[in-house]
Formats: C-alpha cells, sequence, structure tokens
C-alpha cells in the first residue's frame, strides 16, 4: 500500500514530526542518509511508519501526487533538493519544513516550478515537544497547494480551543520569513528573561528567585519562555544547580541574524531583536574582570515593577516583530494576516504567552499595537515600574541591552522631537544633503559657515 506521506531527514524534528504524523493515522515513509537513524526508529515507532534505506524506493512508496516533507537543515536543502527533483514526477508536492531563510525558499519555488513540481515553505515551531506533541505551523506558497495539505497540518497542529494552530501565511517565502521573524523575536524574549534573571541574582539565592519565578508564572507572564524557565532554576546536579555550572556564552544558528538583516534591508526599526543577537555575539568575546562595589540590596517593591518591565518591554518586542513582517507583507504583496499569526502563535510555540491573546485581539482593529488604546494603557502603567528597574539596573551594573533599547524605542515613538533636525543639518553641512523644513515645503540646502 503507497504512504500518504513521506518525511525526509530524521533529525530530532524529522523524528518528532513522523511519530506525530503517524499517530494521527497518517502512513508514513522516513528516509535519512545515516541509514541507522532510520532503522533505530522503526525498531522504537513502528506504526504506521516504513523506513527506507534507499532514495527510490522512499520515492517510490508514496501515492501520487507524492507529499514529501524535507526536514533538513537550511544548508542542505539544496543538495536534497537536486537529489529529488531527479526522482520525481510533475505535479508532486516538496514541503520544506525547516528553518530556511525565505529568498532561498523563493529561488527553490522557482527552480522546482521549472520542473513542474510544486514546492512549499514552512515554519514550524515548538521544538521537539512541539513537533511530536502538536506545533504551531506557518504554510506559504501556492493556495492550492496548502489546501492539499491542510487538513493534514491542521490534525497535527497543537489545538487552542479546539482551533488549529496553522493558517495560511501567503504567497512565496512568506511562511518561512514569519518563522524568522518569530524566532528573532524569540531571541529578544529570551534575552529579557536573561537579564530580569540577573538582576534577581545579584541580591536573592536561587532558592528564592525559583519562588519569584513561581509568582511570575501565575501572572500575566505566563509562557512558555518563563514556564521553562522555572524548570531550568530548579534543576540540580549534586549539590550544585545546573545552571551556575552551564558556560555563559549563547550560540545561534541564524535566524535571529537573517531577522536584524531584514529589518535593515525593509528599513523597520527592531532595535530590541537586534540587541538580542549583538548579546549572544558579544558573550563569545574576552571578559575584562572590574571590580564593583554596590549595595546588593533589593526594593520591596522590585518585584512588582520587574512583572511591569517584562510586560513593557515583551509588548515592544512583539510591536517590533509585527511592524517588520506588516512592512514586508506589504512590500511583498503577501497579505499576511498579523491577527492569525498572533492566534496560532498561542500554542504549541516557543513564544506562546498569555500577551498574545491582547496581541492577537488588537491586530483585529488596528496595524499597530502602538495604535489600540487599551494596549497603549497597559504600557503606561507599566512605563514607571519598567523606569525603576532600569534605573536600578544601572545602579547594579546589570548587563541588559534589550530592556534599555526597548525603552529607548518607545521613547522614540512617543517624543515629538529626538533631535533629528542636528542630524540632517550636519548631513547638509558635510555633504549637501539637504534638509526639509516645518514652515515651508520641499528640501533645502544651506551655504554653512566653513
Amino acid at each position: 500500500m503507497k504512504k500518504q506521506i513521506g518525511v525526509f531527514g530524521m533529525g530530532v524534528m524529522g523524528q518528532a514530526i513522523a511519530r506525530n504524523l503517524a499517530r494521527h493515522h497518517y502512513k508514513t515513509s522516513i528516509y535519512n542518509k545515516t541509514t541507522s537513524k532510520t532503522i533505530n526508529i522503526l525498531k522504537k515507532y513502528p506504526e504506521n511508519i516504513e523506513g527506507f534505506l534507499n532514495l527510490h524506493e522512499f520515492v517510490e512508496s508514496l501515492e501520487k501526487p507524492r507529499k514529501i516533507l524535507l526536514m533538513v537543515s537550511s544548508n542542505a536543502v539544496d543538495t536534497v533538493l537536486e537529489e529529488l527533483i531527479e526522482l520525481l514526477d510533475e505535479n508532486d508536492l516538496i514541503i520544506d519544513g525547516g528553518n530556511s531563510y525565505y529568498l532561498d525558499t523563493e529561488r527553490r519555488m522557482e527552480k522546482s516550478a521549472k520542473k513542474k513540481i510544486r514546492f512549499m515553505g514552512m515554519g514550524i515551531s515548538g521544538g521537539e515537544e512541539g513537533a511530536l506533541n502538536g506545533p504551531s505551523i506557518m504554510p506559504s506558497g501556492d493556495f492550492q497547494d496548502y489546501l492539499e495539505v491542510k487538513e493534514i497540518l491542521e490534525n497535527i497542529s497543537a489545538k487552542v480551543d479546539q482551533v488549529p494552530c496553522v493558517t495560511y501565511i501567503g504567497e512565496k517565502g512568506s511562511g518561512h520569513f514569519v518563522k524568522m521573524v518569530h524566532n528573532g523575536m524569540e531571541y529578544a524574549q529570551m534575552q529579557l528573561i536573561s537579564e530580569i534573571y540577573s538582576y534577581l541574582r545579584v541580591s536573592y539565592s536561587m532558592e528564592e528567585i525559583q519562588k519569584i519565578w513561581d509568582r511570575f508564572n501565575m501572572g500575566k507572564m505566563e509562557g512558555y519562555l518563563v514556564k521553562i524557565t522555572a524548570d531550568i532554576l530548579k534543576h540540580k546536579e549534586k549539590d550544585h544547580f545546573l545552571l551556575d555550572l552551564i558556560s555563559d556564552v549563547a550560540e545561534s544558528k541564524g535566524t535571529g541574524k537573517w531577522t536584524s538583516i531584514a529589518g535593515l534591508d525593509y528599513d523597520v526599526a527592531i532595535p530590541s531583536i537586534i540587541s538580542a543577537m549583538q548579546a549572544r555575539t558579544l558573550t563569545h568575546k574576552k571578559r575584562f574582570a572590574v571590580t564593583k562595589e554596590y549595595d546588593a540590596k533589593l526594593y520591596d517593591t522590585d518585584i512588582e515593577d520587574l512583572e511591569k518591565a517584562y510586560i513593557f518591554s515583551m509588548m515592544i518586542i512583539y510591536e517590533q516583530g509585527f511592524d517588520l513582517m506588516r512592512t514586508a507583507s506589504e512590500k511583498n504583496q503577501w497579505h499576511i494576516n498579523l491577527s492569525n499569526i498572533a492566534t496560532i502563535w498561542l500554542g504549541g510555540c516557543i513564544l506562546q504567552s498569555v500577551l498574545l491573546k491582547d496581541v492577537a485581539e488588537s491586530f483585529k482593529k488596528h496595524s499597530s499595537l502602538l495604535l489600540d488604546p487599551s494596549i497603549l494603557h497597559e504600557l503606561i502603567l507599566s512605563q514607571d515600574g519598567n523606569h525603576r528597574i532600569l534605573k536600578r539596573m544601572i545602579d547594579k551594573n546589570i548587563y541588559a541591552p534589550v530592556m534599555f533599547s526597548t525603552n529607548a524605542y518607545y521613547e522614540g515613538l512617543t517624543h515629538e522631537s529626538l533631535g533629528t533636525s542636528l542630524i540632517q543639518a550636519q548631513r547638509d553641512y558635510f555633504g549637501a544633503h539637504t534638509y526639509q523644513r516645518k514652515d515651508r515645503e520641499g528640501y533645502f540646502h544651506t551655504e554653512w559657515k566653513k
């Protein structure tokens, strides 16, 4: 009997997705270049899964038009595509479920189309647990191709209030673009959480921080990354907390860098995301020990202020990420629905959080979170607490690039004057770049005294 779908790539995510498909009664073929992985999976999870050690046999095992889900690293997709194209027939469908760069996805779509083979890009969020039990899924490409796999994707996705956490994102590489920005926002949230942890670590024991974090998990800070942080804080190896034994160096796999570059390419300010990316880069630099003395005592209101600071920063991070998606969508005519994206991120997703419910509702009516009176009111209420935390972080020499950049972003959008007139005057002075005036239309140049 021919199989309904094939999964190429048996890494952590590929294995989990294959098991998810089989669990939902889809007859699934699997293939991996390292044959031992395929054999091991079949030994553990044989039901509804058939493995192949030969690529041609893998392809021939699938019903037509074939559906093949690629779960390989982004730098391997081109090689795999070359191999598959030679074996596939017209109208077969390849779905790239990895973290590919969106422009590479569009190039691969064009290449496949020349062979009359269909190609979709599909972002998947949720890590191994999400892939196995229900991820958030962001597919893009031809809408008719999406309709062909819609039922499968909805069945294997996470559910929130019985609604599948999957939606058609748009044409071309928009699905991978949205996943890329998702990851950039993820970088910012992770850095934000680490900054709050660093602040608490100055004055509290790990046991005390655990209790504080449990409180965070019961309020508006609740979300996946906040939740797993509580587990991490409690994990011990013998008499030591594991967190104290892990090297203070952060790695990255490229999507944060891609998002940062996209912000520059589309002329969208995303300072919090860029700050988080650069913070990881900085951890690889040599540290210079400087003796610092300060009073480690925290104020009674610190915990409440930290909650306010977190809410303030997260809403600004969301604003930056969604602004980038909106701008790219308008420029590329992707017709992305921002509310739908926030909604599918409510479950099975690394970014899932209580705050995203407000974001999803806001984008039903507004193009920006800062145009929503209720969210703007929330930011105003949180700002005083945020300012107090930032002042104390300076006093205690805490490294907090994301928290300071989110505050600067908000200040930049809520001040009538940013001193930019002086920058324009300087540009005109040394380069005759001209400037605009408040009192009349047009562009002007001044012969400055030199």
